[in-house]
């Protein structure tokens, strides 16, 4: 497949911390890589660290970086409100923290990072204990899910098959993933459960033949999702993965 070329007109984003208080921006710095397309920004757990996950302006290159949460300067009180800012204002270095680089491919056509008609999010993510990040990638040929260590290091595949993932997410024990997939035929998908250092996908019960747009809960033992038959519109469905049973809700 050959993708044309077009032109557009793109902003470079940033990304910036700030007190709920208010106060200075704490600008997060990615390194030499430009945030031209921001597919996920994502807090771990116990919101002590950030990961973003972006890319290139041609969408060949897709990066991951991560950051620790910087200490945020305190918002002045209302006795010490700044003077008014000057015409034309003064220049005034950015604060910053440093991001570190966890993880990056480079594709000669394109990056795939998610599909927006089966789920409109990506599956990156930290692991429940924050050692390890979720993500998803199309470089074997077909969409896997592999994790790599958040300091970065060498990518391990989790999941194998002749199909793809669309999605996934820690269960919150962190000791498995759940995904969104399908094994050979693109039009049954279903969840599965993986071990998350590796092994077989077990796929859960359920009614529907075609999954999309899965919600996992706070504490990662139930899903939502949407689900579907041919002729027949969607419903709800919530998945327990403790019990490995599926109802449909509506």
């Amino acid at each position: 497949v050959r993708a044309k070329t077009s032109k557009r007109g793109l902003d470079k984003n940033r990304v910036g911390i700030v007190s709920p208080q208010g106060g200075p921006v704490v600008w997060l710095d990615p390194g030499e890589e430009t945030i031209w397309w921001l597919s996920e920004e994502v807090w771990s757990k116990d919101g002590k660290r950030i990961l973003l996950d972006y890319q290139s302006k041609d969408t060949k290159t897709r990066t991951i970086v991560a950051a620790d949460a910087p200490d945020l300067p305190e918002a002045p009180s209302t006795e010490e409100l700044p003077a008014p800012i000057p015409s034309p204002p003064d220049k005034k270095k950015d604060t910053t923290v440093k991001a570190w680089k966890v993880y990056q491919e480079t594709d000669a056509r394109w990056i795939y990072t998610y599909d927006g008609f089966v789920t409109d999010t990506t599956s990156t993510d930290f692991s429940p204990d924050g050692s390890r990040i979720l993500f998803t990638s199309e470089k074997s040929g077909f969409n896997q899910l592999y994790t790599v260590p958040v300091r970065g290091g060498k990518a391990k595949r989790v999941t194998q098959g002749k199909g793809a993932v669309d999605w996934a997410g820690w269960t919150g024990d962190g000791k498995s993933i759940v995904t969104l997939a399908y094994d050979a035929d693109p039009a049954l998908r279903s969840l599965f459960l993986a071990p998350a250092n590796g092994g077989a996908s077990r796929p859960l019960p359920g009614e529907s033949t075609y999954l999309t747009h899965p919600f996992l809960s706070p504490h990662g033992d139930r899903v939502l999702v949407e689900g579907s038959r041919l002729g027949v519109p969607y419903d709800y469905y919530v998945a327990d993965l403790t019990a490995r049973t599926a109802r449909q809700i509506t």
